[in-house]
């Protein structure tokens, strides 16, 4: 049962408490810097706004505002509550989906949220008219503090991952160096894990040969798809590049899992030719 509390904050319970929560979303210093002065000033009041303990005294909410007594070196008077249920606390638009996921124990959480995104895009726009240009025309997630345009919001996002915990693994399999070089980390996610949705076991292959840790032959579709990257890099990237490079993974995937051979790689956008929002085929046995 929650129990709620007026208590002095010092700098020194401050800093404990911060220790508790290390889990938590990464500071905003612009903010912490606000509430210090404000703290400094003699501005900080009493306002109803609490922080928050679970049941085991970790701090869950409120590391914001102990930064802040840290900063400023004195002493807070604030509502405190203790014995709040932590999973998805306080989900209000200063927190992002990366920040909640980190908070719950997952790694590369930016890359989870970003990756899980961009599948919930191209899942709900798979069987439309759409095309890859118009699905991945923004950054795909909810993230107020860059104000950023946004297509899912954090309950999606947060209740995608909860269902589908192998994204974890997914976003590892984007995030290994030689493979964010030539793929954005989300992209990556997402192709990995809709790939491993047909064939788990085919879709490491597919990565690792991506990251040149397999041998495929030169004329592997794979190649082609590597060597179309790295052009990209040297080109310098554009906007409109993640549903490019979507397009170019996924027709890679269908040509490498069904043993089609090919010279060239190229997957239209737009236009007459325009191939639209392509399906992910299953391998051939």
């Amino acid at each position: 049962m929650s129990e709620m509390k007026l208590v002095k904050i010092t700098p020194k319970k401050a800093k404990q408490y911060r220790e508790t929560g290390k889990n938590m979303r990464h500071l905003n210093e612009r903010w912490v810097n606000r509430m210090a002065a404000d703290i400094l000033a003699g501005k900080w009041e009493v306002n109803g706004e609490t922080i928050k303990f679970n049941g085991n005294g970790k701090l869950i909410d409120g590391q914001h505002r102990m930064a802040a007594v840290e900063k400023a070196n004195k002493i807070i008077t604030t509502w405190a509550v203790y014995g709040v249920t932590d999973k998805y606390v306080d989900g209000g638009n200063t927190r992002t989906p990366r920040s909640w996921l980190a908070y719950n124990g997952i790694t590369n959480s930016g890359t989870v949220a970003s990756g899980t995104a961009a599948i919930l895009q191209y899942l709900n726009k798979a069987d439309s008219s759409s095309t890859l240009g118009a699905i991945f025309k923004y950054r795909p997630i909810a993230d107020t503090e860059t104000k950023s345009k946004y297509f899912c919001s954090t309950a999606e996002i947060l209740a995608f991952v909860d269902e589908h915990p192998e994204i974890e693994r997914s976003a590892g399999s984007a995030c290994r160096a030689t493979v964010k070089k030539m793929i954005p980390p989300a992209i990556g996610t997402a192709l990995h894990f809709l790939f491993a949705q047909k064939d788990e076991d085919m879709a490491d292959l597919f990565f690792d040969a991506l990251a040149g840790e397999l041998e495929v032959a030169t004329n592997d579709p794979i190649v082609l798809l590597r060597n179309r990257l790295v052009s990209m890099i040297g080109r310098g990237r554009k906007v409109e590049d993640r549903a490019l490079i979507f397009g170019l993974g996924v027709k890679t995937w269908n040509y490498w899992c069904t043993n089609t051979k090919v010279s060239r790689l190229n997957f239209k956008l737009s236009g007459p030719k325009g191939e639209g929002v392509p399906t992910i085929l299953s391998p051939t046995k």
